[in-house]
């Protein structure tokens, strides 16, 4: 039997190079639009965004991807809405789609924004003398329980009351006693809290007759792109993975948009500033370069390159901006964290049996918390 050749690197050259294109002339145009724009306060700052205020559950979710922006982020969950749609008719125009989740997209996607606002409704207040609550987990935690479970109304009321009660406390746990006190990260105390969470929940739901696996997922009829245009999709499909299930359509609405709010006003962006450029610029390169890179096993293994998006973008809106930060990182995130990843899977011996997510969380804690006290005790010290 002839080997199958592997898909080589030169298929996705052009969509490599344009995307790094993108990244440079982004982060140029907003380095250089600054002075012009820092007065600008047509939408709210971030730091005078109201508790319990909607603006705030949006800026609570689009921390998800780093880019932080209520505007962004409300855009963003529109635009999932009709790329859910388009996935269920099948359109040329569907880009990712929503991870075969169309079926179901729009229930969970409106009850995993009732999680939040009710984690913030109720640890918001009782929990404020610890300072920043990590309520965003809950829409996190609630997608995969319901990629896993379902959208039967007893399963999502279930799920509903167990992210809402347990996700934050466990996460406040982990920032308390693990990120803090190394100077992590906030987004480790979500990927630590998810490995804490998940298996604690799934023993809840054993003693609940109904919680059953879902049926598998219908089949998606997926468009053939080109090799460049669908580099094109995973870069985006990638950055919007925390959020709106890999959409690449609304991820690259996530991106505009949070440009738009940077225009609007630097400081509604909640990067703080001068750092929304480079984490965009730093993020675009990390996903490009990782797609590059692992192109020719993406048709043989499950590649899950947005951990090394992950990875870089929670160094670059914790720590300096420093150009010996920001490389190091690059080329760190671009290698590491998709390998491990597949790695834990594999040892793991995951069959499908429970929800996949605490193992892919497991993978970016192991890869990102050395690096972070590489960064700290290290390259910020060279700097």
């Amino acid at each position: 039997m002839l080997e199958t050749k592997k898909p080589s690197r030169m298929e996705v050259l052009y969509g490599f190079l344009i995307s790094l294109l993108l990244a440079v002339g982004l982060y140029l145009f907003l380095t250089t639009i600054y002075p012009i724009v820092v007065t600008n306060n047509i939408t709210t700052s971030f730091g005078d965004i109201q508790l319990g205020s909607m603006e705030y559950v949006m800026m609570d979710i689009s921390q998800l991807t780093f880019l932080f922006s209520p505007l962004s982020c409300t855009m963003m969950i529109l635009i999932s809405f009709f790329a859910a749609y388009l996935e269920r008719i099948g359109s040329k125009y569907m880009g990712t789609g929503v991870d075969g989740n169309g079926h179901i997209f729009t229930v969970m996607l409106v009850m995993a924004i009732v999680s939040v606002i009710l984690s913030e409704l109720l640890y918001s207040n009782t929990l404020s003398e610890f300072g920043f609550i990590p309520t965003l987990a809950s829409f996190l935690f609630f997608h995969h329980l319901v990629m896993f479970y379902g959208v039967d109304t007893k399963k999502i009321l279930s799920i509903l009351l167990v992210t809402t009660l347990l996700a934050s406390p466990i996460c406040l746990l982990a920032r308390i006693w693990l990120v803090d006190p190394l100077g992590l990260p906030i987004f480790i105390s979500v990927t630590v809290g998810a490995i804490g969470f998940m298996p604690i929940a799934h023993l809840i739901f054993k003693l609940m007759p109904w919680m059953t696996k879902a049926d598998s997922k219908p089949e998606v009829n997926k468009p053939k792109y080109s090799p460049n245009i669908w580099f094109m999709n995973q870069l985006f499909g990638d950055i919007g993975q925390t959020g709106v299930n890999g959409s690449s359509i609304a991820a690259l609405g996530l991106v505009v948009f949070t440009v738009i709010s940077y225009l609007l006003n630097p400081l509604s962006t909640g990067a703080g500033v001068g750092l929304f450029p480079i984490t965009i610029f730093a993020m675009i390169v990390t996903g490009a370069l990782t797609i590059f890179i692992y192109y020719p096993y993406y048709k043989s293994q499950p590649i899950l390159s947005f951990t090394s998006i992950l990875v870089v973008a929670a160094v670059m809106v914790t720590y300096p901006s420093s150009w010996l930060i920001v490389v190091c990182t690059i080329i760190y995130a671009a290698i590491v964290p998709t390998p491990v990843t597949g790695w834990v899977l594999k040892v793991s011996g995951y069959k499908g049996e429970y929800c996949i997510f605490p193992l892919i969380m497991i993978a970016v804690s192991t890869v990102a918390i050395p690096w972070c006290m590489f960064v700290k005790l290290v390259l910020v010290a060279l700097i």
